[in-house]
């Protein structure tokens, strides 16, 4: 039993490796370009398309806030730096989001990888984890 699932295991090393590294490559690229998006954000953000659109559906004359308090009629409206600050921050939030999707993406091509390596672990983690479970600290003495 214990010899089929060594030449099964031997059998997914290879497309395990593979698809490991499409997940690192990937998500690496992905999030080199996240973080041009994110520094276009915030230095030129009428070059980024989804800030452009959006600025251009938010009119400058619609109201933010309105209502009625004590008998008197309020209104807020947009001001350009306003609208602007607001999209910006709603652009690097959902950058940051989709920055931590690729990073979830790059650690598990990683441990696939170092599954297809025969390391289903990691060895940092795995010394950490025994220290901490007895209190004993590696000084490397």
């Amino acid at each position: 039993m214990q010899e089929r699932n060594s030449e099964v295991f031997e059998l997914l090393r290879i497309p395990l490796t593979a698809l490991g590294m499409v997940l690192v490559g990937a998500g690496a690229l992905l999030l080199c370009y996240v973080g041009y998006l994110v520094y276009q954000v915030i230095n030129h953000p009428e070059q980024v398309r989804i800030v452009e659109f959006l600025l251009a559906q938010v009119r400058l004359e619609d109201k933010v806030i309105f209502g009625v308090a004590a008998d008197q009629v309020f209104e807020v409206n947009w001001s350009q730096s306003m609208r602007t600050v607001m999209f910006v921050f709603l652009g690097v939030m959902m950058l940051s989001i989709m920055a931590s999707i690729l990073k979830t993406l790059i650690v598990a091509g990683i441990q696939i990888l170092r599954l297809a390596a025969g390391q289903p672990e990691d060895p940092v983690k795995r010394t950490l984890g025994a220290s901490a479970r007895t209190g004993a600290i590696d000084r490397g003495d």
